[in-house]
């Protein structure tokens, strides 16, 4: 676990000597050990919309310390979405994910929710490049079908050719679906112990499943006091102080 923090001073970019000195000061609270105000400082800072991946870098770091875990894994990936290339930000929240490693058990919901969970569960660069090898192929059994004279050989990369092209399509679509529903998703993380999840928006709802603190989940819809999440193919409703959007 990385828990440094970074000591930069602002001075080349145009965003006030106040943040500077605040963000300063934060760091130095940290430094001695003394997290309560390194956290007031990091937070005014955040209230002030600074906009910095080392900002929330060291206020996951700061949450860790203070074993707020789910705040932790929160600013983690607030720091990501500013610089995804911050690699202090990515171990430390791989180490945090893994010590409140979200578990579900709930039977299943049917054959919707299976595709859903193994369609968006798998990553979009898998997706990428298998549409990338299969245009390869395709490309070399082409190549084989043209160039021949054997028909043996032709009739075998005719149909090759058939099998990788409709790869090829389907690896292209899959790779469409993931990357839009990446793009269109807004997310939140748990930041309660253990959080209920209802069927409905009531607090006398029976109960689909419960979720860990830091739980990633995606958001689907809000009202003023609930919000609806999905977590791998499975949904239900949150009381909103619970879930804290990235």
């Amino acid at each position: 676990m990385k828990l440094s923090v970074f000591f930069v001073l602002f001075f080349s970019v145009a965003i006030g000597v106040g943040q500077d000195s605040t963000f300063i000061r934060a760091n130095e609270a940290y430094a001695a050990g003394d997290y309560k105000n390194a956290l007031t400082g990091y937070n005014q800072l955040v209230a002030d919309e600074m906009r910095s991946a080392d900002l929330y870098y060291n206020l996951g770091n700061t949450y860790y310390r203070l074993n707020e875990w789910g705040e932790a894994v929160w600013a983690y990936e607030r720091a990501l979405e500013i610089d995804p290339s911050h690699e202090n930000t990515r171990y430390n929240l791989d180490f945090v994910n893994q010590q409140t490693k979200a578990e579900l058990n709930v039977e299943s919901g049917g054959i919707s929710t299976w595709f859903k969970a193994n369609l968006y569960g798998i990553s979009v660069n898998f997706w990428a490049y298998f549409t990338l090898i299969m245009a390869f192929a395709f490309a070399v059994v082409c190549y084989f079908f043209f160039t021949t004279k054997k028909q043996k050989i032709k009739n075998i990369s005719l149909s090759l050719s058939l099998l990788t092209f409709f790869l090829l399509i389907g690896g292209f679509i899959l790779s469409y679906l993931n990357t839009a529903h990446l793009t269109n998703q807004s997310n939140g993380i748990i930041i309660i112990s253990s959080a209920n999840i209802l069927a409905e928006p009531s607090e006398t709802s029976t109960t689909n499943f419960s979720l860990k603190e830091g739980a990633k989940v995606q958001i689907l819809r809000t009202n003023s006091e609930w919000i609806e999440i999905d977590f791998k193919g499975h949904s239900g409703w949150v009381l909103r102080e619970e879930i804290w959007d990235i």
